[in-house]
């Protein structure tokens, strides 16, 4: 998934697009991965994979 190119599905970001940049670290009580979206400038999201579709 790192350095992919998604759509944001659900959420405050849906439809925009941005590059997944890392996979988020010691989130608590969380089991599955989080991930970092990147939507330009300073605008980043923390993701769950079923929140996202890869487009490129």
């Amino acid at each position: 998934m790192i350095g992919k190119r998604v759509r944001v599905l659900r959420g405050d970001h849906y439809g925009q697009t941005g590059e997944v940049i890392n996979l988020a670290q010691n989130v608590r009580g969380i089991k599955e991965p989080v991930y970092c979206v990147w939507f330009g400038g300073t605008e980043s999201a923390l993701l769950f994979k079923h929140e996202m579709e890869v487009i490129e």
